[in-house]
Parts: C-alpha cells; structure tokens; sequence
C-alpha cells in the first residue's frame, strides 16, 4: 500500500507498507515516487472523480509503471482510493495483492478512508478562521 498526496496535478508518495524491489524499504521508495494526472488511468480517474477504483491492473499506463516500480510481485489486481477533504480529492491510498492473489473486499477499507477523510476535513476547518473557510 503507498499513500500519495495530489499536489500540482500530482500524485506525491508519502509513505508505504508492504514489500518492494531494491534495496530501499517500500516507505523510502514510496517518498520518490511521482505520478502525473493528465494521462488517463485509474489513479488519475479516481482522483478526478473522488470514487474509489478497484480491479485488473492494466497492462500499460501510469499504474502498471507503479507496479513495475514498485515491484511487479506478481501483482494482477489493485484499488485505488481517494481520500476527499474540502469537497476536492487532496491524497489517494493505493493497494494491491502480491502473488497474484485477488484483492480482499474493500468496502470496510473504503469506509475507513471516507472517514478519514472527515476526520482530515473538520481539522481543517477547525484551524481557518470564520472568515476564511471555504471548504
């Protein structure tokens, strides 16, 4: 799992779990990890639409190169879910299943992002001012 913050039409890595190539752990890779949003994929549509993606990973695409990057591990399925505060999609948690095994159900995975992302919201109100919020 890398979670990514959408910054200047973005995905910045921020941090990961789980297993990666190379000999830098996922969470130092995931750091140094970039994806551009203006080609059309599964990162960049559930960015734009603030629904989460789930199923076969394409062959070709900003999202097969995050796998290749990261580490192909026999990965065939992958999520990816946006994270929303302030009405607009501000992170996005992406995951896969290694091995070639079928991703879990991620409806308590979504459900937790959602939920987060409130979280994420109300702190964010709580710190501007009356006059400045705008969410």
């Amino acid at each position: 799992a890398i979670l990514f913050v959408v910054k200047d039409d973005r995905l910045r890595g921020v941090s990961g779990f789980g297993p990666a190539q190379g000999p830098d752990p996922i969470d130092v890779l995931a750091r140094a990890l970039t994806i551009a949003l203006d080609e059309s994929s599964p990162l960049a549509d559930a960015v734009a639409s603030g629904r989460p993606w789930a199923d076969a990973v394409p062959s070709s695409g900003p999202l097969r190169a995050l796998v290749e990057c990261v580490g192909p591990f026999g990965v065939r399925s992958a999520a990816v879910v946006p994270i929303r505060a302030c009405h607009a999609t501000v992170a996005a948690l992406y995951a896969d299943a290694p091995d070639g095994a079928s991703l879990p159900l991620i409806d308590p995975f979504i459900a937790f992002v959602e939920q987060a992302g409130r979280s994420l919201e109300a702190s964010i109100l709580a710190r501007r001012t009356p006059q400045a919020v705008s969410c």
